[in-house]
Protein backbone atom coordinates (compact mmCIF):
# COMPACT_ATOMS: atom_id res chain seq x y z
CA UNK A 1 0.00 0.00 0.00
CA UNK A 2 1.23 3.50 -0.74
CA UNK A 3 0.20 7.03 -1.70
CA UNK A 4 0.60 8.08 -5.33
CA UNK A 5 0.92 11.72 -6.36
CA UNK A 6 -0.63 12.58 -9.74
CA UNK A 7 0.54 16.01 -10.87
CA UNK A 8 -1.56 18.36 -12.97
CA UNK A 9 -0.98 21.83 -14.44
CA UNK A 10 -2.56 23.42 -11.36
CA UNK A 11 -1.67 21.09 -8.51
CA UNK A 12 -1.84 17.39 -7.72
CA UNK A 13 -4.05 14.64 -6.37
CA UNK A 14 -3.20 11.99 -3.79
CA UNK A 15 -4.50 8.46 -4.32
CA UNK A 16 -4.26 5.47 -1.99
CA UNK A 17 -2.99 2.53 -4.04
CA UNK A 18 -2.21 -1.16 -3.72
CA UNK A 19 0.03 -3.51 -5.68
CA UNK A 20 -0.04 -7.29 -5.37
CA UNK A 21 3.60 -8.23 -5.91
CA UNK A 22 2.73 -11.90 -6.29
CA UNK A 23 0.94 -11.17 -9.56
CA UNK A 24 2.98 -11.24 -12.75
CA UNK A 25 3.02 -8.62 -14.04
CA UNK A 26 2.18 -6.70 -10.87
CA UNK A 27 -1.01 -4.68 -11.17
CA UNK A 28 -1.63 -1.39 -9.43
CA UNK A 29 -5.09 -0.58 -8.09
CA UNK A 30 -6.29 2.87 -7.02
CA UNK A 31 -8.38 2.11 -3.97
CA UNK A 32 -9.33 5.62 -2.91
CA UNK A 33 -8.90 9.24 -3.97
CA UNK A 34 -7.65 10.98 -0.82
CA UNK A 35 -7.21 14.65 -1.66
CA UNK A 36 -6.58 17.21 -4.36
CA UNK A 37 -4.40 20.30 -4.07
CA UNK A 38 -4.76 23.32 -6.32
CA UNK A 39 -1.92 25.82 -6.43
CA UNK A 40 -4.43 28.67 -6.70
CA UNK A 41 -5.80 27.56 -3.30
CA UNK A 42 -9.19 26.83 -4.81
CA UNK A 43 -11.62 24.56 -3.01
CA UNK A 44 -12.13 21.17 -4.62
CA UNK A 45 -15.58 19.67 -4.27
CA UNK A 46 -15.18 16.33 -6.06
CA UNK A 47 -16.69 13.41 -4.20
CA UNK A 48 -14.54 10.46 -3.13
CA UNK A 49 -14.23 7.97 -5.99
CA UNK A 50 -13.02 4.41 -6.24
CA UNK A 51 -11.26 2.93 -9.25
CA UNK A 52 -9.06 0.04 -10.30
CA UNK A 53 -6.25 1.89 -12.10
CA UNK A 54 -4.47 5.22 -11.82
CA UNK A 55 -5.13 7.87 -14.41
CA UNK A 56 -2.79 8.13 -17.37
CA UNK A 57 0.26 10.29 -16.92
CA UNK A 58 0.57 9.76 -13.16
CA UNK A 59 4.06 10.13 -11.80
CA UNK A 60 4.54 7.03 -9.70
CA UNK A 61 4.76 6.21 -6.02
CA UNK A 62 5.73 8.93 -3.61
CA UNK A 63 5.25 7.46 -0.18
CA UNK A 64 5.09 3.99 1.26
CA UNK A 65 2.41 2.92 3.66
CA UNK A 66 3.05 4.75 6.89
CA UNK A 67 5.14 7.55 5.44
CA UNK A 68 3.90 11.06 6.11
CA UNK A 69 2.60 12.81 3.01
CA UNK A 70 3.02 16.46 2.28
CA UNK A 71 1.26 18.86 4.63
CA UNK A 72 -1.17 21.48 3.43
CA UNK A 73 -2.89 19.51 0.67
CA UNK A 74 -6.44 20.65 0.02
CA UNK A 75 -9.61 18.73 -0.62
CA UNK A 76 -13.35 19.19 -0.14
CA UNK A 77 -14.24 22.56 1.38
CA UNK A 78 -15.86 22.11 4.77
CA UNK A 79 -18.20 24.69 6.23
CA UNK A 80 -18.31 23.04 9.68
CA UNK A 81 -14.68 23.67 10.66
CA UNK A 82 -13.24 26.33 12.94
CA UNK A 83 -15.81 29.07 13.46
CA UNK A 84 -15.49 32.00 11.07
CA UNK A 85 -13.38 30.17 8.47
CA UNK A 86 -13.99 28.13 5.38
CA UNK A 87 -11.95 24.98 6.00
CA UNK A 88 -9.97 23.00 3.43
CA UNK A 89 -9.56 19.27 4.12
CA UNK A 90 -6.23 17.60 3.34
CA UNK A 91 -4.24 14.45 4.09
CA UNK A 92 -1.32 14.41 6.51
CA UNK A 93 -0.65 10.67 6.70
CA UNK A 94 -2.44 7.42 5.93
CA UNK A 95 -1.75 3.79 6.80
CA UNK A 96 -3.45 0.51 5.87
CA UNK A 97 -4.61 -1.38 8.95
CA UNK A 98 -5.76 -4.43 6.98
CA UNK A 99 -7.05 -5.25 3.50
CA UNK A 100 -10.38 -3.52 4.19
CA UNK A 101 -9.50 -0.62 6.50
CA UNK A 102 -7.21 2.38 6.54
CA UNK A 103 -6.52 5.08 9.12
CA UNK A 104 -5.90 8.65 8.02
CA UNK A 105 -4.80 11.79 9.82
CA UNK A 106 -6.65 14.58 8.02
CA UNK A 107 -5.89 18.28 8.35
CA UNK A 108 -8.56 20.98 8.22
CA UNK A 109 -6.85 24.22 7.35
CA UNK A 110 -8.49 27.67 7.25
CA UNK A 111 -8.72 29.12 3.74
CA UNK A 112 -7.42 32.57 4.68
CA UNK A 113 -7.09 35.11 1.89
CA UNK A 114 -3.56 36.36 1.34
CA UNK A 115 -1.83 38.73 -1.03
CA UNK A 116 1.76 37.60 -1.53
CA UNK A 117 2.49 40.57 -3.80
CA UNK A 118 1.61 43.14 -1.14
CA UNK A 119 4.89 44.54 0.26
CA UNK A 120 3.12 45.11 3.60
CA UNK A 121 1.73 41.58 3.84
CA UNK A 122 2.31 40.25 7.37
CA UNK A 123 3.63 36.71 6.82
CA UNK A 124 4.09 35.97 10.53
CA UNK A 125 0.51 36.94 11.32
CA UNK A 126 -0.80 34.88 8.40
CA UNK A 127 1.11 31.69 9.32
CA UNK A 128 0.21 32.03 13.00
CA UNK A 129 -3.46 32.41 12.14
CA UNK A 130 -3.32 29.32 9.92
CA UNK A 131 -1.46 27.28 12.55
CA UNK A 132 -3.73 28.38 15.42
CA UNK A 133 -6.86 27.39 13.52
CA UNK A 134 -5.72 24.16 11.84
CA UNK A 135 -7.44 21.01 13.04
CA UNK A 136 -6.12 17.43 12.92
CA UNK A 137 -8.69 14.64 12.65
CA UNK A 138 -7.95 10.94 13.05
CA UNK A 139 -10.26 8.91 10.80
CA UNK A 140 -10.90 5.23 10.21
CA UNK A 141 -12.23 4.49 6.72
CA UNK A 142 -13.31 1.50 4.72
CA UNK A 143 -11.76 1.12 1.29
CA UNK A 144 -14.83 2.65 -0.37
CA UNK A 145 -14.19 5.92 1.48
CA UNK A 146 -16.84 5.52 4.19
CA UNK A 147 -15.72 7.06 7.50
CA UNK A 148 -16.48 4.56 10.28
CA UNK A 149 -14.84 6.40 13.20
CA UNK A 150 -13.40 9.86 13.77
CA UNK A 151 -11.52 11.60 16.60
CA UNK A 152 -10.21 15.16 16.93
CA UNK A 153 -6.48 14.90 17.80
CA UNK A 154 -5.59 18.58 17.35
CA UNK A 155 -4.42 19.08 20.91
CA UNK A 156 -2.34 15.90 20.88
CA UNK A 157 -0.27 17.03 17.90
CA UNK A 158 -0.54 20.81 18.15
CA UNK A 159 2.60 22.43 16.75
CA UNK A 160 4.11 19.07 15.81
CA UNK A 161 4.81 17.46 12.44
CA UNK A 162 3.85 13.82 12.00
CA UNK A 163 6.95 12.10 10.72
CA UNK A 164 5.87 8.47 10.60
CA UNK A 165 2.92 6.12 11.03
CA UNK A 166 2.54 2.35 11.04
CA UNK A 167 0.00 -0.31 12.03
CA UNK A 168 0.54 -3.70 13.67
CA UNK A 169 -1.24 -7.01 13.11
CA UNK A 170 -3.77 -6.30 15.87
CA UNK A 171 -5.03 -3.08 14.29
CA UNK A 172 -3.15 -0.67 16.57
CA UNK A 173 -1.84 2.48 14.89
CA UNK A 174 1.40 4.20 15.90
CA UNK A 175 1.91 7.89 15.07
CA UNK A 176 5.27 9.56 15.63
CA UNK A 177 6.04 13.29 15.83
CA UNK A 178 9.78 12.84 16.65
CA UNK A 179 9.14 13.53 20.35
CA UNK A 180 6.53 10.89 21.12
CA UNK A 181 4.87 7.83 19.65
CA UNK A 182 1.13 7.88 20.24
CA UNK A 183 -0.58 4.48 20.14
CA UNK A 184 -4.24 4.18 19.15
CA UNK A 185 -6.31 1.01 19.20
CA UNK A 186 -8.59 -0.11 16.36
CA UNK A 187 -11.40 2.06 17.78
CA UNK A 188 -9.08 5.12 17.65
CA UNK A 189 -8.78 5.35 21.44
CA UNK A 190 -5.40 6.58 22.70
CA UNK A 191 -3.86 3.70 24.67
CA UNK A 192 -0.25 4.77 25.20
CA UNK A 193 2.17 7.67 24.77
CA UNK A 194 5.78 6.60 24.33
CA UNK A 195 8.41 9.26 24.96
CA UNK A 196 11.27 9.08 22.46
CA UNK A 197 14.37 9.09 24.66
CA UNK A 198 17.58 7.13 24.91
CA UNK A 199 19.63 9.24 22.50
CA UNK A 200 21.85 12.27 22.87
CA UNK A 201 19.76 13.86 20.14
CA UNK A 202 16.06 13.46 21.04
CA UNK A 203 14.98 15.68 18.16
CA UNK A 204 16.67 13.52 15.52
CA UNK A 205 14.48 12.11 12.79
CA UNK A 206 13.24 8.63 13.58
CA UNK A 207 11.62 5.68 11.88
CA UNK A 208 9.42 3.28 13.79
CA UNK A 209 8.80 -0.42 13.27
CA UNK A 210 6.99 -3.26 15.00
CA UNK A 211 8.83 -6.44 15.95
CA UNK A 212 7.30 -9.85 15.35
CA UNK A 213 6.19 -10.06 19.00
CA UNK A 214 4.54 -6.63 18.90
CA UNK A 215 7.22 -4.44 20.46
CA UNK A 216 7.86 -0.91 19.20
CA UNK A 217 11.31 -0.31 17.71
CA UNK A 218 12.85 3.03 16.77
CA UNK A 219 15.70 3.70 14.37
CA UNK A 220 17.13 7.19 14.81
CA UNK A 221 20.27 9.28 14.52
CA UNK A 222 22.05 9.31 17.85
CA UNK A 223 25.50 10.14 19.14
CA UNK A 224 27.39 10.18 15.86
CA UNK A 225 25.54 7.36 14.10
CA UNK A 226 22.22 5.59 13.71
CA UNK A 227 20.91 3.76 16.76
CA UNK A 228 18.23 1.10 17.24
CA UNK A 229 16.04 1.08 20.36
CA UNK A 230 13.39 -1.48 21.31
CA UNK A 231 10.62 -0.44 23.70
CA UNK A 232 9.99 -2.39 26.91
CA UNK A 233 6.26 -2.18 27.69
CA UNK A 234 6.67 -3.28 31.30
CA UNK A 235 9.45 -0.81 32.10
CA UNK A 236 7.84 1.90 29.93
CA UNK A 237 11.22 2.80 28.46
CA UNK A 238 13.53 2.08 25.53
CA UNK A 239 16.64 1.46 27.57
CA UNK A 240 20.06 1.47 25.93
CA UNK A 241 20.70 1.42 22.20
CA UNK A 242 21.24 -2.01 20.65
CA UNK A 243 24.92 -2.76 20.15
CA UNK A 244 26.44 -4.24 17.01
CA UNK A 245 24.64 -1.96 14.52
CA UNK A 246 26.90 -1.36 11.48
CA UNK A 247 27.97 2.23 10.93
CA UNK A 248 26.35 4.28 8.20
CA UNK A 249 22.87 2.76 8.51
CA UNK A 250 20.13 5.02 7.14
CA UNK A 251 16.95 5.70 9.09
CA UNK A 252 14.41 5.92 6.27
CA UNK A 253 12.84 2.49 6.84
CA UNK A 254 12.66 -0.23 9.49
CA UNK A 255 10.93 -3.58 9.21
CA UNK A 256 11.33 -7.02 10.74
CA UNK A 257 11.46 -10.52 9.26
CA UNK A 258 9.44 -13.47 10.53
CA UNK A 259 12.36 -14.64 12.71
CA UNK A 260 12.59 -11.23 14.44
CA UNK A 261 15.60 -9.80 12.60
CA UNK A 262 15.62 -6.11 11.73
CA UNK A 263 16.15 -5.17 8.08
CA UNK A 264 18.56 -2.22 7.91
CA UNK A 265 19.77 -0.41 4.79
CA UNK A 266 22.87 1.63 4.07
CA UNK A 267 24.46 3.21 0.99
CA UNK A 268 25.87 -0.13 -0.21
CA UNK A 269 23.01 -2.51 0.47
CA UNK A 270 21.16 -4.05 3.41
CA UNK A 271 21.79 -6.04 6.58
CA UNK A 272 19.74 -8.39 8.72
CA UNK A 273 20.35 -7.53 12.38
CA UNK A 274 19.53 -10.02 15.13
CA UNK A 275 18.49 -8.08 18.29
CA UNK A 276 19.10 -11.13 20.50
CA UNK A 277 22.66 -11.95 19.42
CA UNK A 278 23.39 -8.28 18.52
CA UNK A 279 24.98 -9.33 15.21
CA UNK A 280 24.45 -8.01 11.67
CA UNK A 281 24.83 -9.93 8.40
CA UNK A 282 25.14 -8.31 4.99
CA UNK A 283 22.44 -9.88 2.77
CA UNK A 284 22.55 -7.78 -0.39
CA UNK A 285 24.52 -5.11 -2.24
CA UNK A 286 22.58 -2.78 -4.51
CA UNK A 287 25.09 -2.90 -7.36
CA UNK A 288 24.92 -6.72 -7.38
CA UNK A 289 21.19 -6.36 -8.07
CA UNK A 290 21.76 -3.79 -10.83
CA UNK A 291 20.38 -0.98 -8.66
CA UNK A 292 22.06 2.43 -8.44
CA UNK A 293 22.61 2.91 -4.67
CA UNK A 294 21.57 6.58 -4.62
CA UNK A 295 18.21 5.69 -6.17
CA UNK A 296 17.23 3.26 -3.41
CA UNK A 297 14.82 4.95 -1.04
CA UNK A 298 13.59 2.16 1.26
CA UNK A 299 13.72 -1.60 1.69
CA UNK A 300 11.08 -3.67 3.48
CA UNK A 301 10.81 -7.31 4.54
CA UNK A 302 7.88 -9.38 3.30
CA UNK A 303 6.25 -12.21 5.21
CA UNK A 304 7.46 -14.80 2.67
CA UNK A 305 11.14 -14.00 3.32
CA UNK A 306 11.63 -11.81 0.24
CA UNK A 307 12.15 -8.04 0.10
CA UNK A 308 10.67 -4.97 -1.57
CA UNK A 309 12.76 -1.94 -2.61
CA UNK A 310 11.31 1.48 -3.41
CA UNK A 311 13.46 2.89 -6.18
CA UNK A 312 13.50 6.48 -7.48
CA UNK A 313 15.60 7.39 -10.55
CA UNK A 314 16.62 11.02 -9.98
CA UNK A 315 17.44 11.58 -13.64
CA UNK A 316 14.10 10.43 -15.05
CA UNK A 317 12.01 11.00 -11.89
CA UNK A 318 10.51 7.55 -12.44
CA UNK A 319 9.61 5.40 -9.45
CA UNK A 320 9.70 1.61 -9.31
CA UNK A 321 8.83 -1.09 -6.82
CA UNK A 322 11.59 -3.70 -7.08
CA UNK A 323 10.89 -7.21 -5.81
CA UNK A 324 14.03 -8.97 -4.51
CA UNK A 325 13.62 -12.72 -4.29
CA UNK A 326 15.99 -15.05 -2.49
CA UNK A 327 17.58 -17.61 -4.77
CA UNK A 328 20.35 -20.17 -4.62
CA UNK A 329 23.67 -18.99 -6.09
CA UNK A 330 23.69 -21.74 -8.72
CA UNK A 331 20.32 -20.50 -9.99
CA UNK A 332 21.48 -16.92 -10.51
CA UNK A 333 25.04 -17.17 -11.81
CA UNK A 334 25.42 -16.28 -15.48
CA UNK A 335 28.60 -17.05 -17.37
CA UNK A 336 29.90 -13.57 -18.16
CA UNK A 337 33.38 -12.10 -18.42
CA UNK A 338 33.93 -9.84 -15.41
CA UNK A 339 35.64 -6.47 -15.94
CA UNK A 340 36.87 -4.82 -12.73
CA UNK A 341 36.97 -1.01 -12.63
CA UNK A 342 39.00 0.57 -9.84
CA UNK A 343 38.22 4.01 -8.47
CA UNK A 344 38.87 6.11 -5.39
CA UNK A 345 35.25 7.23 -5.35
CA UNK A 346 32.34 5.54 -7.09
CA UNK A 347 30.00 8.45 -7.78
CA UNK A 348 26.40 8.20 -8.91
CA UNK A 349 27.31 8.79 -12.57
CA UNK A 350 29.75 5.86 -12.69
CA UNK A 351 27.38 3.58 -10.77
CA UNK A 352 24.46 4.39 -13.09
CA UNK A 353 26.57 3.78 -16.20
CA UNK A 354 27.72 0.42 -14.83
CA UNK A 355 24.16 -0.61 -13.88
CA UNK A 356 22.86 0.27 -17.36
CA UNK A 357 25.73 -1.57 -19.04
CA UNK A 358 25.25 -4.72 -16.94
CA UNK A 359 21.53 -4.80 -17.65
CA UNK A 360 22.13 -4.76 -21.39
CA UNK A 361 25.29 -6.82 -21.84
CA UNK A 362 24.97 -10.56 -22.42
CA UNK A 363 28.73 -11.16 -22.52
CA UNK A 364 30.35 -8.88 -19.92
CA UNK A 365 29.69 -7.74 -16.38
CA UNK A 366 31.40 -4.71 -14.87
CA UNK A 367 32.22 -4.67 -11.16
CA UNK A 368 33.40 -1.56 -9.32
CA UNK A 369 36.20 -1.79 -6.78
CA UNK A 370 35.91 1.33 -4.61
CA UNK A 371 39.11 1.97 -2.68
CA UNK A 372 38.30 5.04 -0.59
CA UNK A 373 34.56 5.78 -0.29
CA UNK A 374 33.95 3.43 2.63
CA UNK A 375 37.22 3.94 4.52
CA UNK A 376 36.40 4.64 8.16
CA UNK A 377 38.03 7.55 9.97
CA UNK A 378 37.44 9.74 13.02
CA UNK A 379 39.79 12.72 12.55
CA UNK A 380 41.15 14.76 9.66
CA UNK A 381 44.57 13.20 10.14
CA UNK A 382 42.99 9.75 10.14
CA UNK A 383 41.18 10.59 6.89
CA UNK A 384 44.42 11.67 5.20
CA UNK A 385 46.10 8.46 6.32
CA UNK A 386 43.25 6.28 5.03
CA UNK A 387 43.18 8.19 1.73
CA UNK A 388 46.92 7.73 1.16
CA UNK A 389 46.59 4.03 1.93
CA UNK A 390 43.76 3.76 -0.61
CA UNK A 391 45.79 5.67 -3.20
CA UNK A 392 48.77 3.39 -2.67
CA UNK A 393 46.59 0.29 -2.96
CA UNK A 394 44.91 1.31 -6.24
CA UNK A 395 48.31 2.22 -7.75
CA UNK A 396 49.71 -1.17 -6.75
CA UNK A 397 46.68 -2.96 -8.22
CA UNK A 398 47.05 -1.04 -11.50
CA UNK A 399 50.70 -2.08 -11.78
CA UNK A 400 49.97 -5.69 -10.79
CA UNK A 401 47.03 -6.01 -13.15
CA UNK A 402 44.56 -6.69 -10.35
CA UNK A 403 42.04 -4.37 -11.99
CA UNK A 404 41.17 -4.10 -15.69
CA UNK A 405 40.30 -0.40 -15.81
CA UNK A 406 40.54 2.59 -13.47
CA UNK A 407 39.01 6.03 -13.19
Amino acid sequence: YYVRYNYTDNGYTQDFCRVNLKDSPAKEETLLSLAETKYDNGVVTDEVTVGDTTEEGSTGTDATTGDTTEEGSTDTGAADGTEGYEMLDGVNTVVAVDADTLVEVATRTPNIEQNWDDPNFDYDKYYKEVQDNTQMILKKLSMDGTVTAEEDVTELFKGQYLSYSIADGEGNVYLSDNKNILVFDKELALTDTILLTGSDNPDAGNTIGITGDGRVAVLKYGAGDTELFIYDKEKKSFGDACSGIPSGIGNSSLSFTEDGSALLGDSEGAYLYNPESRTATRIVKWMDCDLTPDYVRNIYAMSDGNFVVFYNDWNTNLNDIVFLKKAAAEDTVQEKTVITVGTLYAGQGLQTDVVNFNKNSEEYRVEIKDYASYAEYTTEEDYEKRYQESLTQINNDIVNGAIDMFT
